[in-house]
Protein backbone atom coordinates (compact mmCIF):
# COMPACT_ATOMS: atom_id res chain seq x y z
CA UNK A 1 0.00 0.00 0.00
CA UNK A 2 2.69 2.01 1.03
CA UNK A 3 4.45 2.27 -2.76
CA UNK A 4 1.02 2.07 -4.04
CA UNK A 5 0.12 5.91 -2.36
CA UNK A 6 3.64 6.75 -3.22
CA UNK A 7 3.26 6.26 -7.21
CA UNK A 8 -0.52 8.17 -7.25
CA UNK A 9 0.84 11.03 -5.23
CA UNK A 10 3.39 10.83 -8.01
CA UNK A 11 1.15 11.05 -10.43
CA UNK A 12 -0.85 13.57 -8.93
CA UNK A 13 2.62 15.75 -9.36
CA UNK A 14 3.18 14.68 -12.75
CA UNK A 15 -0.21 16.29 -14.06
CA UNK A 16 0.17 19.58 -12.36
CA UNK A 17 4.02 20.24 -13.41
CA UNK A 18 2.70 18.77 -16.87
CA UNK A 19 0.12 21.75 -16.91
CA UNK A 20 2.45 24.89 -15.72
CA UNK A 21 5.20 23.78 -18.59
CA UNK A 22 2.93 24.26 -20.90
CA UNK A 23 1.43 27.27 -19.39
CA UNK A 24 4.82 28.55 -18.99
CA UNK A 25 5.68 27.94 -22.66
CA UNK A 26 2.73 29.49 -23.94
CA UNK A 27 3.10 32.46 -21.57
CA UNK A 28 6.39 32.70 -23.23
CA UNK A 29 5.44 32.99 -26.93
CA UNK A 30 2.44 35.27 -25.71
CA UNK A 31 5.37 37.31 -24.33
CA UNK A 32 7.28 37.69 -27.24
CA UNK A 33 4.67 38.74 -29.04
CA UNK A 34 3.50 41.25 -26.43
CA UNK A 35 6.54 43.07 -26.42
CA UNK A 36 7.01 45.68 -29.08
CA UNK A 37 8.68 44.89 -32.73
CA UNK A 38 8.98 46.31 -35.71
CA UNK A 39 9.55 46.28 -39.52
CA UNK A 40 9.92 48.90 -42.02
CA UNK A 41 9.71 48.66 -46.03
CA UNK A 42 11.26 51.40 -48.96
CA UNK A 43 10.47 51.09 -52.26
CA UNK A 44 12.11 52.42 -56.22
CA UNK A 45 15.74 52.76 -54.73
CA UNK A 46 16.68 51.60 -58.76
CA UNK A 47 20.35 52.29 -59.10
CA UNK A 48 20.39 55.80 -57.82
CA UNK A 49 23.11 53.97 -55.23
CA UNK A 50 24.13 57.57 -53.44
CA UNK A 51 20.50 58.16 -52.06
CA UNK A 52 19.93 54.06 -51.26
CA UNK A 53 22.75 54.03 -49.37
CA UNK A 54 21.77 57.10 -47.55
CA UNK A 55 17.86 55.68 -47.00
CA UNK A 56 20.04 52.30 -45.66
CA UNK A 57 22.48 54.32 -43.33
CA UNK A 58 19.70 55.66 -41.92
CA UNK A 59 17.54 53.14 -41.47
CA UNK A 60 20.53 50.62 -39.61
CA UNK A 61 20.98 53.34 -36.83
CA UNK A 62 17.21 53.69 -36.64
CA UNK A 63 16.88 57.61 -35.64
CA UNK A 64 14.76 58.98 -34.27
CA UNK A 65 14.73 56.75 -31.07
CA UNK A 66 11.47 55.47 -30.27
CA UNK A 67 11.09 52.32 -27.77
CA UNK A 68 7.77 51.26 -30.30
CA UNK A 69 9.96 51.05 -33.09
CA UNK A 70 12.89 49.00 -32.25
CA UNK A 71 15.28 47.81 -34.89
CA UNK A 72 13.16 45.74 -37.59
CA UNK A 73 12.75 42.66 -37.63
CA UNK A 74 12.76 42.12 -41.24
CA UNK A 75 13.07 44.89 -44.05
CA UNK A 76 10.40 44.79 -47.16
CA UNK A 77 11.45 45.99 -50.69
CA UNK A 78 8.65 47.11 -52.39
CA UNK A 79 9.45 47.00 -56.33
CA UNK A 80 11.74 48.46 -58.27
CA UNK A 81 14.81 47.19 -57.23
CA UNK A 82 16.79 46.75 -60.18
CA UNK A 83 19.65 45.50 -60.80
CA UNK A 84 18.41 43.10 -57.80
CA UNK A 85 21.87 41.65 -57.40
CA UNK A 86 23.40 45.07 -56.88
CA UNK A 87 20.83 46.43 -54.80
CA UNK A 88 20.85 43.36 -52.51
CA UNK A 89 24.31 43.10 -51.88
CA UNK A 90 24.56 46.68 -50.78
CA UNK A 91 21.67 46.23 -48.61
CA UNK A 92 23.94 43.32 -46.99
CA UNK A 93 27.04 45.21 -46.70
CA UNK A 94 25.26 47.88 -44.70
CA UNK A 95 22.53 46.74 -42.96
CA UNK A 96 24.26 43.06 -42.80
CA UNK A 97 22.54 39.47 -42.62
CA UNK A 98 20.89 39.49 -39.29
CA UNK A 99 17.95 41.69 -40.37
CA UNK A 100 15.73 39.48 -43.52
CA UNK A 101 15.60 41.20 -46.77
CA UNK A 102 11.94 40.74 -48.38
CA UNK A 103 11.21 41.70 -51.91
CA UNK A 104 8.41 42.53 -53.95
CA UNK A 105 8.64 42.50 -57.47
CA UNK A 106 7.97 45.82 -59.43
CA UNK A 107 7.72 46.59 -63.19
CA UNK A 108 11.44 47.17 -63.56
CA UNK A 109 12.31 43.85 -62.71
CA UNK A 110 13.92 41.67 -64.90
CA UNK A 111 13.84 38.43 -66.02
CA UNK A 112 17.16 37.83 -64.60
CA UNK A 113 15.95 40.13 -61.38
CA UNK A 114 12.96 37.67 -60.70
CA UNK A 115 15.10 34.73 -60.98
CA UNK A 116 17.94 35.71 -58.40
CA UNK A 117 14.79 36.84 -56.39
CA UNK A 118 13.07 33.15 -56.12
CA UNK A 119 16.82 31.29 -56.53
CA UNK A 120 18.53 33.37 -54.40
CA UNK A 121 17.03 35.61 -52.18
CA UNK A 122 14.12 34.06 -50.63
CA UNK A 123 15.88 30.88 -50.13
CA UNK A 124 18.38 32.92 -48.10
CA UNK A 125 15.44 34.02 -45.17
CA UNK A 126 14.69 32.65 -41.85
CA UNK A 127 11.17 31.66 -42.17
CA UNK A 128 8.89 29.26 -44.39
CA UNK A 129 6.99 31.08 -47.54
CA UNK A 130 3.47 29.78 -48.87
CA UNK A 131 3.92 30.39 -52.83
CA UNK A 132 0.96 30.83 -55.07
CA UNK A 133 2.78 28.76 -58.37
CA UNK A 134 6.47 28.04 -58.86
CA UNK A 135 7.27 30.66 -61.14
CA UNK A 136 6.40 34.07 -60.17
CA UNK A 137 6.60 36.10 -56.28
CA UNK A 138 3.62 35.72 -54.98
CA UNK A 139 4.09 34.37 -51.34
CA UNK A 140 3.00 35.25 -47.85
CA UNK A 141 5.09 34.16 -44.76
CA UNK A 142 4.08 34.80 -40.70
CA UNK A 143 6.37 36.47 -38.49
CA UNK A 144 5.42 36.81 -34.75
CA UNK A 145 1.26 37.49 -34.56
CA UNK A 146 2.34 39.36 -38.19
CA UNK A 147 1.30 37.61 -42.18
CA UNK A 148 3.15 39.62 -44.49
CA UNK A 149 1.82 38.90 -48.22
CA UNK A 150 3.49 39.95 -51.23
CA UNK A 151 1.95 40.07 -54.69
CA UNK A 152 3.40 39.80 -58.36
CA UNK A 153 1.46 42.20 -60.42
CA UNK A 154 3.19 41.35 -64.27
CA UNK A 155 2.40 38.05 -64.61
CA UNK A 156 -1.33 37.31 -66.31
CA UNK A 157 -2.75 36.59 -63.02
CA UNK A 158 -1.44 39.67 -61.77
CA UNK A 159 -2.19 41.76 -64.19
CA UNK A 160 -5.78 43.38 -63.23
CA UNK A 161 -6.16 41.73 -59.38
CA UNK A 162 -9.32 40.12 -61.04
CA UNK A 163 -8.35 36.98 -61.41
CA UNK A 164 -10.47 34.51 -59.49
CA UNK A 165 -7.76 31.96 -58.77
CA UNK A 166 -5.62 34.96 -57.25
CA UNK A 167 -8.12 36.42 -55.20
CA UNK A 168 -8.88 33.00 -54.00
CA UNK A 169 -5.66 31.77 -53.04
CA UNK A 170 -5.71 35.77 -51.01
CA UNK A 171 -8.69 35.48 -49.55
CA UNK A 172 -7.72 31.73 -47.81
CA UNK A 173 -4.32 32.72 -47.15
CA UNK A 174 -6.26 36.12 -44.80
CA UNK A 175 -8.45 33.54 -43.45
CA UNK A 176 -6.11 30.87 -42.70
CA UNK A 177 -3.66 33.27 -40.49
CA UNK A 178 -5.36 32.26 -37.44
CA UNK A 179 -2.09 33.42 -35.16
CA UNK A 180 -1.96 36.72 -36.77
CA UNK A 181 -3.37 39.77 -35.74
CA UNK A 182 -1.98 41.65 -38.22
CA UNK A 183 -1.83 41.54 -42.26
CA UNK A 184 0.13 43.59 -44.50
CA UNK A 185 -0.01 43.21 -48.47
CA UNK A 186 2.98 44.13 -50.32
CA UNK A 187 2.51 45.70 -53.80
CA UNK A 188 4.82 47.51 -56.01
CA UNK A 189 1.64 49.05 -58.39
CA UNK A 190 -1.57 49.97 -57.40
CA UNK A 191 -3.94 52.58 -57.62
CA UNK A 192 -7.46 51.93 -55.29
CA UNK A 193 -10.75 53.19 -57.13
CA UNK A 194 -12.94 55.66 -55.76
CA UNK A 195 -15.39 52.71 -54.89
CA UNK A 196 -13.24 50.69 -53.57
CA UNK A 197 -15.72 48.24 -52.10
CA UNK A 198 -16.99 47.51 -55.46
CA UNK A 199 -13.60 46.86 -56.89
CA UNK A 200 -12.95 42.70 -57.15
CA UNK A 201 -9.47 43.13 -54.96
CA UNK A 202 -10.06 46.07 -52.67
CA UNK A 203 -13.81 44.93 -51.65
CA UNK A 204 -12.62 41.40 -50.51
CA UNK A 205 -9.73 43.19 -48.72
CA UNK A 206 -11.84 45.15 -47.14
CA UNK A 207 -14.86 42.58 -46.05
CA UNK A 208 -11.56 41.10 -43.54
CA UNK A 209 -10.76 45.17 -42.59
CA UNK A 210 -10.47 42.89 -38.91
CA UNK A 211 -7.17 41.59 -39.75
CA UNK A 212 -5.72 43.38 -42.76
CA UNK A 213 -4.35 46.57 -41.30
CA UNK A 214 -2.27 47.84 -45.17
CA UNK A 215 -1.82 47.24 -48.60
CA UNK A 216 1.74 48.87 -48.66
CA UNK A 217 3.25 49.76 -52.26
CA UNK A 218 5.48 51.99 -54.45
CA UNK A 219 6.18 52.83 -58.08
CA UNK A 220 5.03 56.69 -58.07
CA UNK A 221 8.06 57.91 -56.23
CA UNK A 222 6.19 60.30 -53.87
CA UNK A 223 5.22 59.73 -50.16
CA UNK A 224 1.37 59.53 -49.64
CA UNK A 225 -1.45 57.64 -47.12
CA UNK A 226 -4.70 56.78 -47.76
CA UNK A 227 -7.51 55.19 -45.41
CA UNK A 228 -9.05 52.81 -47.85
CA UNK A 229 -13.01 52.67 -46.67
CA UNK A 230 -16.16 51.15 -47.87
CA UNK A 231 -19.80 51.30 -47.07
CA UNK A 232 -20.53 48.87 -44.34
CA UNK A 233 -17.18 47.89 -43.93
CA UNK A 234 -14.10 48.93 -41.70
CA UNK A 235 -10.92 50.89 -43.24
CA UNK A 236 -7.37 49.61 -44.83
CA UNK A 237 -4.62 52.18 -45.20
CA UNK A 238 -2.96 52.35 -48.60
CA UNK A 239 0.82 53.48 -48.20
CA UNK A 240 2.85 54.15 -51.03
CA UNK A 241 7.04 54.07 -49.29
CA UNK A 242 8.32 56.67 -51.76
CA UNK A 243 11.60 56.15 -52.74
CA UNK A 244 14.35 55.15 -51.63
CA UNK A 245 16.98 55.82 -54.32
CA UNK A 246 15.56 57.59 -57.50
CA UNK A 247 14.16 60.89 -57.06
CA UNK A 248 13.68 61.49 -61.23
CA UNK A 249 10.04 61.91 -61.07
CA UNK A 250 8.68 61.57 -57.48
CA UNK A 251 8.35 64.02 -54.73
CA UNK A 252 11.79 65.11 -54.32
CA UNK A 253 12.24 63.36 -50.75
CA UNK A 254 13.92 60.28 -49.91
CA UNK A 255 11.61 57.93 -47.72
CA UNK A 256 10.89 54.58 -45.80
CA UNK A 257 8.13 53.85 -43.40
CA UNK A 258 8.28 51.93 -40.51
CA UNK A 259 5.67 50.08 -38.92
CA UNK A 260 5.72 49.19 -34.89
CA UNK A 261 3.53 46.32 -33.66
CA UNK A 262 2.11 45.67 -30.45
CA UNK A 263 0.82 43.27 -29.25
CA UNK A 264 -3.05 44.53 -31.40
CA UNK A 265 -2.02 47.63 -31.93
CA UNK A 266 -0.35 48.71 -34.73
CA UNK A 267 1.33 52.11 -35.61
CA UNK A 268 3.21 53.64 -38.52
CA UNK A 269 5.91 56.41 -38.95
CA UNK A 270 7.50 57.99 -42.10
CA UNK A 271 10.68 59.14 -41.97
CA UNK A 272 12.28 61.66 -44.84
CA UNK A 273 14.55 63.39 -46.21
CA UNK A 274 14.80 66.16 -48.59
CA UNK A 275 17.23 65.94 -51.66
CA UNK A 276 17.77 69.45 -51.83
CA UNK A 277 19.59 68.61 -48.17
CA UNK A 278 19.23 67.91 -44.31
CA UNK A 279 18.66 65.57 -42.35
CA UNK A 280 15.84 62.51 -41.87
CA UNK A 281 13.54 63.31 -39.79
CA UNK A 282 10.00 61.67 -38.83
CA UNK A 283 7.15 63.81 -41.07
CA UNK A 284 4.40 61.73 -40.40
CA UNK A 285 2.97 58.94 -37.97
CA UNK A 286 -0.54 57.64 -36.85
CA UNK A 287 -2.50 54.71 -35.04
CA UNK A 288 -4.30 52.24 -37.45
CA UNK A 289 -7.61 52.53 -36.75
CA UNK A 290 -9.64 50.42 -34.19
CA UNK A 291 -6.12 48.69 -33.36
CA UNK A 292 -4.95 51.21 -30.15
CA UNK A 293 -6.32 50.24 -26.78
Amino acid sequence: MKFKGLAHSRKALVVPALLLILVLAGSSASNAWAQPWSFAFFADCRSEYPGYRAALDQLKINEPADPKFPTPAFVAAIGDLDPLPKSFGIYKEIIGGNVPYVPVRGNHESPSDVEFMLKQVLPSLKFPFEFFDKSSATYYFDLNNVRFIAIDRYTAYGKDLRDPALLGWLEKAIISAAKADHVFIGIHEVNPPLEASSDPFWGMLLSHADKVRAVIGGHTHSYTRRSITGAGYGSIYYINAGNAGRMSHGDDNLSFVGVSIDGKNVRFRAIQKPEAGGKFAVTDQWSAEGTER
